[in-house]
């Protein structure tokens, strides 16, 4: 297949290991062991055949991922449009099955082709759907939004004043003004206010949650850790540093995406939780693995553990 899925499958190097990718992460399943064949010879240079010994090689395992071949060649046509459009320089692309959380699909350019490394750029070996931290914006307006109707602080029908574009919130001697970069709204149901996108109306939300329940949605959303993918390098982000959490920062920062860094497996698999009614699973990219024993008969070994599902949101 070239270079599909290069930064998964990985590549072999000269000397038989695995040099990045599912190759590298299960080299010491997929290389097998090698056979050997011992002659002893006597005086005149003649094999002698009762001192010989052949021991045959013992294949590999197989393993079975979960990505499909026509959703990563779709993924990668989508995300090298975008890149020749927008000329960025590096960009990721995912595609999660919600109620599994099996990667179906998962892209990131740079890329390389894995059967020809002589022209490989080192940047492109970098997952950037794993190791590439970013702040994620309004994609987070859903996830919190949710958060505080799930803690009984609003409800999606909720009528909030969205201030017309500026709004002012006081904590002791701090202040900070949100402006609404679009003009602003006027009053807006929480659901609307998700759909607009409003930045009032998420700051507002997150002044209602004391800061230490909003460190804890940051952790129930898995973000600031890593994940447990089966791929190495895996970035956990960063969320805001300051030792004590505040309403005048973090409370209306976070809901609007700001202050803190996830990576893009981080945010694909909070917003899968969603659409998995609520509760967070864990990204899985191996289905199966197997070796063939004796009269071809087949053997299940060990899948990577994962880190346990959590409910996040109630499934109403």
């Amino acid at each position: 297949e070239g270079p599909l899925a290069a930064q998964s499958l990985g590549f072999v190097l000269r000397d038989g290991k695995g040099g990045a990718g599912v190759e590298q992460v299960f080299d010491g399943d997929l290389a097998g062991i090698p056979g050997k064949e011992t002659v002893t010879v006597d005086a005149l240079g003649k094999p002698s055949l009762t001192d010989a010994e052949s021991i045959p090689p013992q294949p590999g395992a197989h393993v079975q991922l979960t990505i499909s071949a026509p959703i990563q060649r779709f993924l990668e046509t989508a995300l090298m449009e975008q890149v020749a459009k927008c000329k960025p320089l590096s960009a990721a692309g995912i595609v999660i099955r919600p109620a599994t959380g099996e990667v179906v699909a998962l892209a990131s350019y740079p890329t390389f082709d894995p059967t020809d490394l002589s022209k490989l750029n080192v940047t492109a070996l970098r997952n950037n759907a794993l190791t590439f931290p970013y702040e994620p914006g309004s994609t987070m307006k859903p996830l919190f939004a949710g958060a505080a109707v799930a803690d009984g602080l609003t409800s999606f029908g909720e009528m909030i004043n969205c201030e017309k574009g500026a709004w002012t919130y006081s904590e002791g001697r701090a202040r900070r003004t949100i402006h609404e970069k679009t003009g602003g709204h006027g009053i807006l149901s929480v659901t609307d206010g998700i759909a607009f996108s409003d930045n009032i109306l998420m700051a507002k939300l997150g002044v209602r949650m004391q800061p230490e329940r909003l460190h804890e949605w940051m952790k129930l959303f898995g973000f600031g850790r890593v994940s447990g993918f089966s791929l190495p390098g895996e970035e956990p982000g960063q969320l805001p540093r300051a030792a004590k959490w505040s309403k005048v920062n973090e409370g209306m920062s976070l809901p609007i995406g700001h202050g803190f860094m996830v990576t893009p497996i981080q945010l694909a698999m909070a917003h899968a939780a969603v659409a998995n009614g609520g509760t967070w699973l864990p990204p899985r990219l191996v289905k199966r693995i197997w070796s063939i024993g004796e009269g071809d008969r087949e053997r299940d070994l060990p899948l990577p553990v994962l880190t346990p599902a959590r409910r996040i949101y109630s499934p109403e």
